[in-house]
């Protein structure tokens, strides 16, 4: 267990002469309930890529957490925490096109079985199988635009 020591200051500020009083010790416990709680959960009005990179924010700045925990909040398994976590590791600009679509078209047009399976290409690869995917759903709704 980590321990921290904290010690007062008598004086105002460290120029006056200031003096050590008696330090404290703190569990990492202790210290957990000062720091903002992290909230995982799946939003199904939203892409789950949106949910990807959230919780790829939130564990960045919170190193400590494991996918258990993510798992435990989220109400799913830890292999599903993975899965979500790893639409994150697609190419920034399919993130950009996909979350500057209103969630329910994103949802409707790229769902999540067809990007898992650009996450195991080369950014290049991920980018051109995506662009094939886009270029036939425009054409699809043209022609239904057109009947």
């Amino acid at each position: 267990m980590n321990q921290f020591l904290i010690a007062g200051v008598l004086n105002s500020d460290w120029s006056e002469s200031a003096a050590v009083v008696y330090p404290y010790r703190l569990g990492e416990a202790v210290l957990q309930h000062t720091q903002k709680a992290t909230r995982f959960r799946i939003d199904r009005k939203r892409h789950l890529l949106e949910t990807a990179l959230t919780w790829k924010e939130q564990l960045a700045a919170n190193p400590n957490i494991k996918t258990d925990e993510v798992a435990q909040q989220a109400g799913v398994s830890p292999g599903r925490v993975r899965q979500v976590l790893r639409l994150a590791r697609l190419h920034s600009d399919i993130h950009k096109v996909i979350l500057g679509l209103p969630p329910k078209d994103a949802k409707r047009e790229f769902p999540e079985r067809i990007l898992r399976g650009l996450i195991p290409l080369s950014p290049e690869e991920q980018l051109n199988q995506f662009s094939a995917n886009l270029t036939k759903l425009q054409s699809q709704s043209a022609n239904s635009d057109a009947v």
